[in-house]
């Protein structure tokens, strides 16, 4: 990876993949802000912010705050994501409208308040999907749907903001996190 020096903001940053990110770039000589709903603990240069990505008036100004922190934009890592396991015909609503708070609205919410920066040089948006969008798994109707909205989302931009030379993707990593663990319970061959 030739990073260095990249201005790089992390959503979801405090844990899992988003934390595993943040340490990555900040040791491959990147500028790193990481925002997270919850505390999180410094590591090296790496700037910590507290934002809620469902609130978007929040959301949009605590972007601004990091791109400033950063002096530019460089990449948008959209890592921040939840799940609530619970069979389809036990779906309550409180749990479909967090999940897809956090996990479409949330993320889109982060795009848009990156867009204005992104658009002056440039840049990219990764977006983190889930294999769940394509494959069946445990009690995680709502979680794949919102991964598969990450997919739809994520084509959209890339196809609207391209024009401004703003790349969009999305990854579907598999790793040991917190959230994985929860999965592992509710299925017996893991």
């Amino acid at each position: 990876m030739n990073i260095k020096g990249k201005r790089i903001i992390v959503t979801g940053g405090g844990s899992g993949m988003g934390n595993a990110a943040v340490r990555r770039f900040a040791d491959e000589g990147a500028r790193v802000v990481t925002i997270d709903l919850n505390d999180q603990q410094a590591y090296k240069d790496v700037i910590a912010m507290k934002g809620n990505v469902t609130d978007k008036a929040q959301i949009t100004e605590v972007i601004g705050e990091a791109v400033k922190k950063l002096g530019g934009l460089d990449a948008l890592f959209n890592i921040a994501g939840v799940n609530r396991f619970c069979k389809v015909e036990e779906t309550a609503e409180d749990t479909m409208d967090f999940i897809l708070s956090v996990n479409v609205k949330g993320l889109l919410f982060c795009c848009q308040a990156a867009f204005p920066y992104l658009k002056e040089n440039g840049g990219s948006i990764i977006n983190f999907g889930s294999q769940a969008a394509d494959n069946s798994g445990p009690d995680s109707a709502i979680y794949s749907a919102s991964k598969a909205a990450v997919a739809s989302i994520t084509r959209k931009i890339a196809w609207e903001w391209g024009q401004y030379g703003i790349r969009a993707n999305t990854v579907e990593p598999s790793a040991w996190t917190p959230l994985f663990e929860q999965i592992s319970d509710a299925i017996p061959f893991l």
